[in-house]
This record gives C-alpha cells, structure tokens and sequence, in this order.
C-alpha cells in the first residue's frame, strides 16, 4: 500500500503548488494522511486550517486519516527529540524551549504514520536527505529500543536462538542483527589462533573454573576486567569463543555460554 500525506500550514486558502500536491499525492497514494503542520505560532493564521479543508472539498481530494495537528503531538516530538538528540547533522531538532522544528516534526509524523512516498515540490529537495538520514536514524533507534523492550522468550523466538542467548541478542539493532548475533555464538567458527594464544586460555580457564555455572552481567563484566587485569588477550578469547574477530561484547557472550561450553571451546582451541 502506497502511504502519503499532504502537510499544509494553516496559514490560508491554498495556494497553485499546494493545489497540485494534494491532488497529485491523493492520485498517486492508495491512503492519504492529511496532516496540519502548526508549530509556528507566527505563520498561523485564524481559519487558516478550515480554509484549507474547504479548498481541498472544493479540488474533490478525500483524505483518510486526519486532520492531525503537530500542535498536538508536542510531547511525541520532545520524547524523540531526547533519543535523538538536540542536533542532528548540524541541524537544530529541538529548539531552546524544547518545541521541535520542522525537520523532527516532520520525519516523526511519516515513521508513526507509516509513510512510504513524499510527494512534495522542488522547494523541499535541499530537505531531502536530511530527513532520509533522520527517518532512517530514528526507525533504528526504534528497532533498537523494541528489541530491549521484548521478553526474553519472545526475543530468543523471534532470533531463533535458545534463551540463553539473549545477553548477546539485546545489542543487536534490529532482528536480522539479532540472528547474525545468535549464530556468532550457537555455531561458532573454526579460526586460527595467534601463537601466543595458550597463556590467555589457560587464565581464562582458571577464572572460568572459579565462576558460578551462571554468569550474570556484572559477574561475565568482572571476568573479563579480572582476565585482562593478568594479560589475557581478548581478542583471541573472542575468536576462541565465537571464530570471529568481532561481534557482540565479550562479556555477553560468557553470560550466554553455559561454563561447560564456554570450557569446552577453550579447550578446543589449546
């Protein structure tokens, strides 16, 4: 389904280019938003809005969702503001008073509304790809809060992984990372060790030996401060571990290793 959204300000009866962008976006889209861009109480004007209702009457254009007014979707923009930032790009998102500007506004309205066309004039092209950067910036950091936010059950369901892998799984930014991150630790890698490799093992083994089966995050943290803390390489831990160079943090891959596995692999790589 093709989502657009025509997004006038209320500042009066519409002029020829905002005429042929609704009737273009109501042409081209399968579902259409009509959205009232009002945040600048200065360029506002007393029946600006119901002008602009009756004019789009007038052109025949229906809208299916709306009209929704960005004055009354303040504390969304302030909410994704504080995850974003103040500044985006160099670009203003948040102004001193903590109202959002019109790029924030804009981009937060087409991710929750779904948007998936902007059909708009020439004057915006130098918006452009500031706001694709903006979209894609903020659809990840959704993804990335969903992923913290689901059950441990869910999430290991949703990567195909055991529950057990979920320390590892809650860095991931969206679920395809989370099944990459899964298979890093389920089905580890053959790779060549440094030579120097053994000393490294062998602390290892000795922490891992003291340790609880079970290691939660402050306790797979403190292993990895204590095996560091004696020289212990934890690059080629990792690759011991995982066969790869990089990937999730050291320490929530102890924490998904049961202390046999963990073992097990490091006896393998001796």
């Amino acid at each position: 389904m093709r989502k657009v959204r025509f997004a006038p300000s209320p500042t009066g009866s519409l002029h020829v280019g905002n005429a042929l962008s609704a009737v273009a976006n109501r042409a081209f889209g399968d579902w259409l938003l009509l959205r009232i861009d009002d945040t600048d109480p200065e360029r506002n004007m007393p029946g600006g809005e119901d002008a602009i209702i009756a004019d789009l009457a007038w052109l025949g254009v229906e809208w299916d969702e709306g009209p929704v007014r960005q004055s009354e979707r303040a504390g969304r923009y302030a909410e994704a503001g504080r995850r974003l930032g103040d500044r985006f790009d160099g670009i203003t998102l948040l102004r001193e008073d903590g109202t959002a500007t019109y790029h924030l506004a804009s981009v937060v309205d087409d991710v929750d509304f779904g948007i998936t066309h902007v059909l708009r004039g020439n004057d915006h092209r130098p918006n452009e790809q500031l706001h694709r950067r903006l979209a894609e910036a903020r659809i990840r950091r959704l993804a990335i809060e969903a992923i913290a936010e689901m059950p441990d059950a869910e999430l290991a369901d949703a990567a195909g992984a055991p529950v057990g892998a979920v320390p590892v799984l809650r860095g991931a930014r969206d679920l395809n990372e989370a099944r990459e991150l899964a298979l890093q630790v389920l089905e580890p890698e053959a790779a060549k060790l440094p030579p120097d490799a053994r000393p490294t093992l062998e602390r290892f083994k000795e922490l891992r030996e003291r340790a609880s089966n079970g290691l939660d995050h402050d306790a797979a943290r403190e292993l990895v401060r204590e095996l560091k803390a004696v020289g212990g390489d934890l690059k080629t831990l990792r690759l011991a571990l995982t066969g790869r160079e990089r990937g999730p943090e050291l320490s929530a891959v102890l924490e998904a290793l049961t202390k046999e596995e963990a073992l097990r692999r490091a006896d393998a790589a001796l």
